[in-house]
């Protein structure tokens, strides 16, 4: 009984001390939190549209192409259709994954589908959380102009027709880019240098989140708010994160809509996602005169974040739909 007794107090005294030890890591750096979500497999969400197969074999596809050298993840795909001579349209396409996750082939399925109507799709890579921080990886999508504006001529792009994208946190830092792009005093903070000669055409944001500083407002249980502060210290590089109000400007994009953005196209699904912020960010956009495509959906069928990439449902075709008709309409 006395050895049985040892055991657990033993047992307990381990299981006591490794808590402490991850709590005094935890107390220094985040990055413990995001190797245990990266270890999570998530659903990919990922499938193709019916009609694949004539798409694949109208597209060609040059991958792996490094745009820059100062960083680790720098690669990107181009996806071209192959029955068109000349420059093209670019659709530069921004994954996401919470900052923490995702990768460029998210858009295997979309960019060939996207491509097929005579654009050049281009879905990049980026450096991830807790590695660097959203404001560094914006600076890296900036490199990844500057890379499509020098070789516009060795891929056939035409830069003056230059079509942002992204899903998720890859709109966010889409938006933060184009607004970077039109504001001075938010390029200053990003530390952002526009690239010469380029103006967006348009920007296409799907299952977008708008607005993080709402994060720094919430409130939920005690593990909830602990693994918040910390997964917010890793994306943006701040321990104090939650009370900073300069910080919380910076991540509300809704702070700097102007009235010379292009146009934009929203939409999101009613599930799980970010469909409140959407409309508000749309309905800012309005009230400066910019013009915007939304698509959001009743709740007579759950459609879930990120949906468009889920390319045989219903939903998914919609959005393909509209947003060519909405690259047509801007290109």
């Amino acid at each position: 009984m006395i050895k049985i007794i040892d055991f657990f107090v033993y047992t307990f005294v381990i299981i006591a001390f490794l808590f402490l030890l991850v709590l005094v890591v935890l107390y220094f750096t985040p990055n413990p939190i995001f190797k245990i979500a990266n270890s999570i497999p998530i659903e990919e969400n990922l499938s193709k549209p019916d009609n694949y197969s004539n798409i694949e074999s109208s597209v060609t596809v040059n991958k792996n192409i490094p745009y820059t050298n100062e960083y680790k993840n720098n690669k990107l795909d181009i996806y071209s259709p192959k029955d068109f001579k000349g420059k093209l349209p670019v659709v530069l396409f921004i994954h996401g994954g919470g900052f923490f996750k995702g990768d460029k082939e998210m858009a295997k399925y979309f960019g060939p589908t996207i491509s097929n109507s005579h654009y050049s799709f281009i879905s990049i890579n980026y450096d991830l959380a807790p590695d660097t921080t959203l404001f560094n990886q914006v600076q890296q999508i900036n490199e990844a102009i500057k890379f499509i504006k020098k070789n516009e001529n060795n891929y056939c792009l035409d830069t003056s027709s230059i079509n942002l994208s992204g899903s998720s946190a890859g709109g966010f830092l889409a938006l933060q880019l184009l607004s970077a792009y039109h504001n001075k005093k938010y390029t200053k903070e990003l530390q952002i240098i526009p690239v010469e000669n380029i103006k967006f055409n348009s920007l296409l944001l799907y299952s977008s989140v708008y607005n993080l500083s709402e994060f720094q407002k919430f409130n939920g249980n005690i593990l909830t708010n602990y693994l918040l502060s910390k997964i917010g210290w890793g994306l943006t590089g701040e321990k104090k994160w939650k009370t900073n109000r300069d910080l919380g400007e910076k991540l509300n994009l809704n702070n700097y809509v102007n009235s010379g953005f292009p146009p934009i196209f929203i939409t999101d699904g009613n599930t799980k996602t970010f469909t409140e912020q959407a409309e508000d960010y749309a309905n800012i956009l309005i009230k400066k005169h910019v013009p915007v495509k939304t698509l959001f959906f009743d709740s007579k069928n759950k459609v879930g974040h990120g949906y468009q990439l889920k390319m045989n449902t219903e939903a998914s075709k919609q959005a393909v739909k509209e947003s060519l008709k909405f690259l047509q309409k801007w290109n």
